[in-house]
């Protein structure tokens, strides 16, 4: 089997270093890739395939649960353990004010409230915060593990057994991380996934997962992913089609064996970034006893634009994350917020830095480069103003 070569990604074009890049180039990565397509292709179960089980059951036991559930998306992931939770109208979730849009869409989209909590140093929420945020509404807290970090889940887990609560994790980031010794995802009652392209563990498309130790709900996810139909035919409780493609599972089979060596390298540039990052700018601090993928290498400015003005001028595509501040969307507006400030923050000044398993020494060293010029003319405007 042969393929063409690789062409320049537009992000390699405009850029001297991009923010990421999805591009394949390796051709031994390629063929094994589309060997586990042709596979698929052959066997001919493109719905729930063979290779669907065999992801699960290899991720199940990666995390130390007992079930996986593949599901259609992250969000599909959220939504369908909520449901299997019977988590609905009127009900509320308790969640990080700061997350991307999809933990809390997926709330809203079963009927249920978010109800906003403040984010800790670490940007995870904070569970000092979390028992003012309880009502007799309450059902579940949303613990969402930020940028790849795993949030507290000790504290989180005694809250949420000290007053009835489900306690489901967002491991979307951190697929990879662990927290003294125990893997993002075996936390909670249930744990969710996304495993979509701009992932640690990403396919080549849209795929989650849910894990969960109960077989009860297990059985209920399954169910719920396939229009509520347990033997295919009769549909049992309200569900719709949030089935994992076999096409993804098989990649992601593949992908599965070269999670550590990505996870490692974006530790290693993160761990560049570290030493290059210039005073007066927050990085994030390493944790003892812990494994963060580095989803995202973000810093932490009050002239974040500035500073991302001056990375791009010299060729670095930097992202912003102000959105991820979720009251600030409108279709959250009406939302009770009980504490926001550090994530009101946090999401105003963070600027995240190029970070992938395809970054090159030579641009992770010019990204160093920019990043110690940007800021020493930061500093010389700031000087210029003071005068």
């Amino acid at each position: 089997m042969t393929t063409a070569e690789p062409q320049p990604t537009p992000g390699r074009q405009r850029y001297r270093v991009p923010f990421n890049d999805l591009a394949i180039p390796q051709a031994e990565t390629r063929e094994r890739y589309l060997a586990a397509i042709e596979r698929v292709m052959l066997h001919g179960r493109i719905l729930l395939g063979p290779e669907v089980e065999s992801l699960e059951q290899r991720i199940a036991a990666q995390l130390g649960r007992q079930h996986a559930c593949g599901v259609g998306s992250g969000t599909d992931a959220l939504m369908l353990a909520f449901m299997a939770l019977g988590i609905g109208l009127g009900d509320e979730v308790i969640l990080p004010a700061m997350s991307w849009i999809a933990s809390a869409n997926a709330v809203k989209m079963v009927g249920a409230h978010p109800v906003f909590v403040d984010v800790n140093d670490e940007m995870n929420i904070d569970p000092a915060l979390v028992e003012g945020a309880i009502t007799e509404r309450s059902r579940a807290i949303l613990a969402v593990d930020y940028c790849g970090r795993v949030a507290d889940m000790d504290a989180l887990s005694a809250l949420a057994e000290r007053h009835g609560l489900a306690l489901v994790e967002d491991g979307a980031q951190a697929f990879g991380a662990t927290l003294e010794g125990r893997p993002a995802g075996s936390f909670g009652v249930m744990s969710c996934f996304s495993m979509n392209p701009m992932k640690v563990f990403g396919a080549l498309g849209e795929a989650g997962l849910v894990a969960t130790d109960d077989p009860a709900l297990h059985q209920s996810l399954l169910a719920l992913r396939y229009n509520g139909m347990r033997d295919r035919v009769i549909s049992h409780q309200p569900g719709f089609n949030g089935r994992i493609d076999t096409l993804q599972a098989a990649i992601l089979l593949c992908r599965l064996d070269e999670l550590p060596d990505h996870v490692q390298r974006r530790q290693v540039v993160a761990g560049r970034y570290d030493q290059a990052v210039p005073a007066g700018l927050w990085r994030p601090a390493l944790r003892a006893n812990s494994i963060d993928t580095q989803f995202s290498y973000c810093v932490r400015s009050p002239q974040r634009d500035r500073l991302a003005d001056a990375l791009e001028r010299r060729g670095i595509e930097c992202k912003t994350r102000e959105w991820d501040y979720l009251p600030a969307h409108p279709a959250l507006a009406a939302e009770r917020v009980v504490s926001d400030s550090k994530a009101k923050r946090f999401s105003a000044e963070m600027l995240c830095l190029p970070i992938f398993e395809g970054i090159t020494d030579d641009e992770v060293a010019l990204v160093c480069q920019a990043l110690a010029e940007a800021a020493e003319e930061l500093a010389a405007m700031e000087a210029d103003g003071a005068r």
